[in-house]
């Protein structure tokens, strides 16, 4: 979720919140006599209840939306280097290019994916790497030798800080009926 995004929905809930209590209180210490309440012949505080309940859905849905807000990580979109010569961005999808084209030297792998997620105030990136393999054996090991691969990549040559490298690794049957829908 972007910074102001968040900050955004922070403010909505805050407000939100403020505004329920308010209407709480302005429900609950007095006791209104209103004309329509007399004529639907209604229980003594059946409207009273009914704000009060109201007020208690939209208080704990205000509630859950700040507490997601809170903490639920900030996620970018480019990574920033700075020198003294100036900045330089490299954005999440240059960055999922050099991994693919990094992991396509390897002639076994085809239909390789690889999504990144750029997360928190330090930057760490989460790689999420899907590829089929021609070699139907030694699955885990290959997924291995990616997955270090991927993370010597960004990690010794870009200077990015890895959090977590997810990769999912299947084999390639030349028999196999694809579906495309």
């Amino acid at each position: 979720m972007k910074k102001s995004v968040k900050w955004l929905f922070s403010i909505i809930s805050i407000i939100g919140i403020i505004q329920v209590l308010w209407f709480v209180y302005l429900i609950n210490p007095f006791n209104w006599n209103l004309n329509f309440k007399n004529q639907l012949q209604l229980p003594p505080n059946v409207i009273n209840y009914v704000a009060v309940f109201l007020a208690a859905i939209s208080g704990i849905a205000l509630l859950i939306m700040l507490l997601y807000v809170l903490f639920i990580p900030v996620k970018y979109s480019n990574i920033t280097f700075k020198s003294h010569d100036g900045n330089l961005k490299i954005s999440k999808t240059a960055l999922e290019k050099i991994i693919t084209n990094k992991i396509k030297e390897n002639p076994m792998l085809h239909d390789i994916d690889v999504k990144i997620k750029i997360l928190g105030r330090r930057r760490k990136a989460k790689m999420f790497i899907s590829a089929m393999s021609r070699q139907s054996s030694n699955l885990k090991q290959q997924g291995e030798e990616i997955k270090q691969i991927a993370n010597e990549q960004l990690k010794n040559n870009l200077n990015v800080p890895i959090k977590n490298t997810i990769v999912q690794l299947s084999p390639f049957e030349s028999n196999q009926n694809m579906r495309v829908i």
